[in-house]
């Protein structure tokens, strides 16, 4: 070129960087959020705008996208899948599962969906209970072959109102006593319905009578909640991974918040909606490579077990009956969490999240998580930041302005990750 007298030349190089071709990776993506009644004002506000935020990014001004899935997990002490989905036959509606019997004297007819079909103003409401021994930390496919395998519709039961009082250390029939807090049948002649007459003066025997359900009604509107889905009224019901982004803004818009907090139930849910498996079956195989799964955790606060603090309601001799409210674990004199201890009941929550967390990055789900107003030296500040797959992908967010910023840090990185150089 020199002998021709050309000395320069002039190479342009352009790279084309196309956000709407995503071939490799597609994302799944289930936002968990912590919808306990600590997050009620000005933080669910909050967590709904950071939500919302995120989608904006990801979707990019577009409704719908064929390599974008959300699904949406609001979490307390129990989740909601729904109540379309008794018929799915992933829900125990025939009494097979371990639990689903645990609030009946008689074990043969009465389990808890039955009771639900027994009440005269409202059917199942799609609350679920926890899976008994380590299918309640897993995602195994549930089958009827399996009983132990299928999710019991949520059943909290009549607690006794009033309670018998106890002289010498033995029950009287008297109708003086204090009520259970759950005392949603409130008519002391249907609650006692059949029962002998020393079954009478017995909190456990009321408590396990099914003889008060059939034809029941209760108070929808009751303050506290009271009924068979307390501690877990309220709820929103689970969104499924979709690619059309107003499903899920419909989902977030829908949150509401109440109820104690099981962190550890909204995690194993999440990767549930991720799993290409029963019950929810809109994820990707594990093995396709096309596809990243993420799931964003998001809490308030330190796992807590419902238990019986209020003077008002409960006296000391009663709570030794009961131990505490209704979880998802039921009672905890059920023994389902595997203490029965008030005091270490926390703890085995939060085993049981370290349990989920590893097993879902096993399975190659990166997860994020945030602490929203948490402290730093709190427990699940540390179960957060094991939790998540490395230390950047833990958030501390003590205001409501910086987690709309940690949604937004992560929307961004999720975007990044999809853009494709197109020429």
């Amino acid at each position: 070129m020199k002998l021709a007298g050309i000395n320069e030349m002039d190479i342009n190089a352009k790279a084309e960087v196309d956000k709407h071709r995503v071939p490799n990776p597609a994302v799944e993506i289930a936002l968990v959020l912590d919808t306990t009644a600590s997050m009620k004002g000005q933080k669910l506000t909050d967590a709904k705008n950071a939500a919302l935020d995120l989608l904006n990014i990801i979707y990019d001004g577009n409704a719908t996208s064929p390599y974008i899935k959300v699904g949406l997990v609001p979490f307390a002490q129990a989740v909601n899948v729904g109540s379309d989905k008794a018929s799915s036959g992933w829900i125990d509606v025939n009494g097979l599962a371990p639990y689903s019997h645990t609030h009946f004297t008689d074990t043969t007819t009465w389990h808890n969906y039955y009771a639900w079909t027994k009440l005269s103003n409202r059917p199942w409401t799609g609350c679920v209970e926890a899976r008994s021994g380590a299918y309640d930390t897993d995602d195994t496919a549930p089958s009827s072959a399996t009983p132990a395998t299928l999710f019991t519709p949520y059943f909290a039961p009549d607690e006794p109102n009033p309670v018998p009082q106890i002289t010498n250390n033995a029950y009287t029939d008297s109708t003086t006593g204090q009520a259970f807090f759950n005392d949603w049948i409130t008519t002391e002649s249907q609650e006692i319905l059949t029962l002998s007459s020393t079954n009478k003066a017995k909190a456990i025997a009321r408590l396990m009578n099914q003889a008060k359900y059939p034809g029941q009604t209760y108070n929808l509107s009751d303050a506290y909640h009271r009924g068979p889905s307390f501690g877990c009224a309220g709820t929103a019901p689970i969104v499924p991974l979709t690619n059309t982004k107003q499903t899920i803004v419909d989902g977030i818009n829908a949150l509401t918040a109440d109820n104690y907090t099981h962190v550890n139930v909204g995690a194993v849910w999440g990767w549930r909606v991720l799993s290409p498996g029963a019950p929810y079956t809109e994820g990707a195989a594990y093995t396709d490579t096309h596809w990243k799964k993420i799931m964003i955790l998001m809490t308030d606060g330190d796992d807590t077990y419902p238990s019986y603090s209020d003077g008002n309601y409960y006296h000391d001799t009663y709570k030794t009956v009961l131990k505490s409210d209704y979880s998802s674990y039921g009672h905890l004199r059920d023994n389902r969490l595997g203490t029965t201890s008030i005091t270490s009941a926390d703890g085995y929550l939060d085993a049981k999240l370290t349990t989920v967390c590893n097993s879902a990055k096993q399975k190659g789900i990166e997860i994020w998580t945030i602490g929203f107003d948490v402290s730093t030296t709190s427990p699940i500040s540390t179960l957060l930041r094991n939790c998540a797959t490395d230390t950047a992908k833990y958030m501390n967010s003590p205001t409501g302005t910086q987690l709309r910023a940690a949604f937004q840090a992560i929307g961004q990185s999720i975007l990044e990750t999809m853009l494709y150089i197109s020429k």
